[in-house]
């Protein structure tokens, strides 16, 4: 352009390159969005196909690659979840914690605790205030059996965030998991239902909330519109089959845990239910 005005001339700029660019951006982003429509859905073979897509057609945005890592991660592919959590550091911004909290909860997962550890600290050193980081590094705390730990790291996020509705859920639903202080967890959770009515996750901790506290119809219709929001996540249809045998509804228990195995990845929750399964067939076969 510079020598086509110094000449006197019309400069002449082939823009294909930049269309391209702007082709493959618009493709990124719609295969982006459709992986985020998986991801809440609970769907991550799904979202993980869609990010790696996107990745290839945005090769410089750490992003895509850190989000197909955390689908694979969900969806127990931990080796391929650590090459892309890898990839991500390399093409993210040096500001951006993700791709270490990722790596950080794969690891954890692996039960590789001293590797996690040092993962969580860069995290945190990046982005001292990320509830983020804090919120994957307090399930890591509850996969070593540290609920002491765990709590802790909760109450600072509180403090932190007083009104945040993932951490009211979080520190909530953990409180009802031991069975702790009932009431106050009910409280945080019901103030996470009212900042987002729909979300499925902060659905199923107030009707598991509501179970454990003996509000059983209550439980009913709230894991009800926890599942009509997430058909398909694992956690839900577990809770809505122990809800809804506590209903005296055997069927509907049936069929829940019956399409949680088809779609579950977790060994220990597979086993758990068949289990369920098991004794409702011996109980509904007895005289």
């Amino acid at each position: 352009i510079r020598k086509g005005i110094q000449s006197g001339g019309t400069p002449r700029v082939d823009l294909t390159p930049l269309s391209g660019l702007i082709d493959s951006a618009a493709a990124a982003a719609k295969l982006s969005a459709h992986a985020q429509d998986h991801y809440s859905q609970a769907e991550y073979a799904g979202a993980s196909t869609d990010f790696v897509a996107a990745a290839k057609l945005q090769p410089d945005r750490g992003r895509l690659f850190a989000s197909a890592g955390l689908s694979m991660l969900q969806h127990g592919d931990y080796e391929f979840a650590m090459k892309y959590f890898n990839l991500a550091v390399e093409r993210s911004s040096p500001q951006d914690p993700l791709p270490y909290i990722g790596l950080a909860e794969t690891e954890c997962h692996r039960k590789r605790w001293e590797n996690a550890d040092v993962d969580y600290s860069l995290a945190i050193y990046i982005d001292p205030k990320s509830l983020e980081a804090r919120m994957s590094q307090a399930e890591c705390l509850k996969l070593r059996g540290n609920w002491t730990g765990e709590e802790a790291l909760l109450k600072d996020m509180l403090k932190i965030a007083p009104d945040n509705p993932e951490v009211l859920n979080g520190y909530g639903y953990e409180l009802t998991m031991h069975n702790e202080r009932l009431p106050e967890a009910l409280s945080m959770v019901q103030r996470a239902v009212t900042a987002s009515p729909t979300n499925g996750n902060y659905l199923d901790s107030l009707a598991w909330t509501q179970f454990k506290l003996g509000q059983v119809a209550q439980s009913m219709q709230t894991i009800q519109a926890a599942s009509h929001s997430m058909p398909k996540n694992p956690a839900i249809l577990e809770h809505y089959g122990d809800i809804a045998l506590a209903n005296h509804d055997p069927t509907s228990a049936s069929a829940a845990w019956s399409a949680l195995l088809k779609i579950a990845t977790d060994p220990e929750q597979k086993t758990r239910v068949h289990a369920k399964l098991a004794k409702l067939g011996t109980a509904r076969a007895a005289p």
